[in-house]
């Protein structure tokens, strides 16, 4: 309820696109096919402006970072950081200020 749902079908779009295009342009649009992915984008419908100064209400994505550890944080490894709402504490429904 007081929710939006954004389809992106990036993926599936390029690999139709691929079917149809020739062989000089196949290589470069399969690398980027590599890439992208199909998402579903879900929040809220309205935000509320933030206060002057302070970061509006958002979702972070996910990546993947080179977390130092071992001896002295000398080494290094993949990790990833999960998606995330950014002042979660702010986001609205209607413009209505959050129930606590």
């Amino acid at each position: 309820k007081g929710t939006r749902i954004i389809q992106e079908h990036t993926y599936s779009d390029l690999s139709a696109r691929l079917e149809r295009i020739g062989n000089k342009k196949r290589a470069k649009l399969t690398q980027k096919l590599l890439r992208t992915y199909d998402r579903i984008v879900v929040g809220p419908q309205t935000l509320a402006a933030p206060p002057h100064g302070e970061v509006a209400p958002h979702l972070r994505r996910g990546h993947f970072r080179m977390q130092p550890h071992g001896p002295q944080n000398s080494l290094r490894k993949v990790i990833f950081i999960a998606p995330t709402w950014i002042r979660a504490d702010r986001l609205t429904v209607n413009n209505t200020a959050p129930q606590r």
